[in-house]
């Protein structure tokens, strides 16, 4: 049990911790765009200049959980999941340059066309992979549960096996002592 236990935190909880910190990470680069539109100068070149610390982070934890995925069901969501951020990713530069060249109405019309629906896309493809993450730890949970049911249950009838042959044994002893007690006498 003690085993079990030992390899659904290694797989499911450091697993778990991945997707959520490229979660985090994806959102930082999301709330980024209303506070580009609304920031000064300096707030937007803060935030152009730290999209690159978010992207490593969602693509290093991504990367991480992928080389854990044994089940072809997971690395399947996980390449839906990667596929969603690609878009995403590939989308954004192209806000930046509008918004740049001064094209403002245009940069909001392609964050509206693009970057939101691939970023809700993303998202969306996070809780799967989350919810599979999760299905996959409860199938483990309970297999270690079962496991240790029966682990008792072995245990509990050998003891009764045991306590049985040591009565019989007794009894046993107890008849084979009679006549030498009767000769004593």
């Amino acid at each position: 049990y003690r085993d079990t236990i030992g390899v659904a935190y290694r797989t499911y909880l450091r697993t778990t911790v991945q997707l959520a910190e490229a979660e985090s990470a994806l959102w930082q680069l999301r709330y980024g765009f209303p506070q580009f539109i609304n920031g000064s100068a300096e707030e937007q070149q803060r935030i152009l200049g730290e999209q690159d610390k978010w992207y490593a982070i969602v693509e290093e934890r991504l990367a991480a959980y992928g080389e854990t995925a044994p089940d072809a069901e997971e690395r399947r969501a996980l390449t839906s999941l990667r596929a969603a951020y690609q878009r995403y990713k590939q989308a954004r530069p192209k806000f930046f340059e509008l918004w740049a060249a001064g094209e403002k109405d245009e940069a909001i019309a392609w964050h509206a066309l693009t970057t939101t629906s691939f970023g809700a896309e993303t998202v969306r493809a996070f809780a799967a992979q989350i919810a599979l993450q999760r299905s996959f730890a409860d199938q483990a949970r309970a297999k270690g549960e079962r496991n240790a049911r029966l682990a008792l249950a072995l245990v509990t009838a050998i003891t009764i096996a045991l306590l049985g042959m040591l009565v019989i044994g007794y009894a046993h002893s107890v008849r084979l002592l009679r006549p030498i007690r009767a000769l004593r006498a």
